[in-house]
């Protein structure tokens, strides 16, 4: 019987236990793509597992929010968590703007990406716009910059060492930064096509015999890219 009380982040491998539950499953960045989402959840469900997604679940894709709905649900009812991405930071001060009746092109700036959300917000009407907004945002009022598993961090982009030794819902400063939007060069900040250069020395500081599981860059399209660090 799953219990849908609140979840214990402060011990979670054990709640998750606690809850019946016989193991994880994580997916990172569905990016609007309700089937890959369902195809997801499906395979957590069969196996009797808590549902995890490591943030972006919106923008790009076509069915935003209906992902946006179907994780409503799944947390609403216990049977999936979240961490906080770096596009669901964006649509969420989209909304904040937008609600209040602020010009919301002079204070931010939207990718293609994020304007396939903005638009299916926009083509809903005034009673549905106000149910979405509020699905959203119970969502990413409870999700986290990271959730620890015993020895597992996982979180949306980037991770540091302190990052272990704290259990609390949001990080601030650096922590806040490396978890939403990774570790970028200093020196070279953007690449060709002016996206973010990214790199991984973070890897090297994770401590001896943990592990953090990230999505928020594609590194691999067949298979869990994994990294042994220092």
């Amino acid at each position: 019987m799953i219990n849908h009380k609140k979840f214990d982040y402060d011990n979670a491998l054990q709640c998750l236990k606690a809850r019946g539950f016989h193991g994880l499953t994580n997916c990172g960045d569905v990016h609007g793509e309700y089937d890959l989402l369902m195809d997801s959840i499906d395979w957590a469900r069969t196996r009797g597992h808590l549902f995890m997604t490591t943030g972006d679940f919106v923008d790009y894709g076509t069915s935003n929010l209906k992902c946006i709905t179907t994780l409503y649900d799944r947390i609403r009812f216990g049977t999936a968590i979240t961490t906080l991405g770096n596009h669901e930071k964006k649509i969420l001060k989209w909304l904040d703007l937008y609600e209040n009746g602020i010009d919301y092109s002079e204070k931010i700036s939207l990718s293609d990406g994020n304007m396939t959300t903005v638009n299916e917000f926009l083509a809903l009407s005034d009673r549905e716009f106000k149910i979405m907004a509020a699905k959203f945002r119970f969502i990413t009022n409870l999700s986290r910059h990271h959730i620890i598993f015993g020895s597992n961090l996982f979180t949306h982009a980037a991770a540091e060492p302190n990052m272990f030794n704290t259990t609390v819902p949001r990080l601030s400063g650096k922590l806040e930064v490396m978890s939403l939007y990774g570790e970028i060069d200093p020196v070279n900040k953007k690449l060709a096509n002016w996206y973010p250069n990214r790199i991984y020395t973070w890897v090297d500081r994770i401590p001896d015999k943990k592990t953090v599981i990230v999505g928020h860059d594609i590194r691999s399209k067949t298979h869990p890219y994994i990294v042994d660090g220092a």
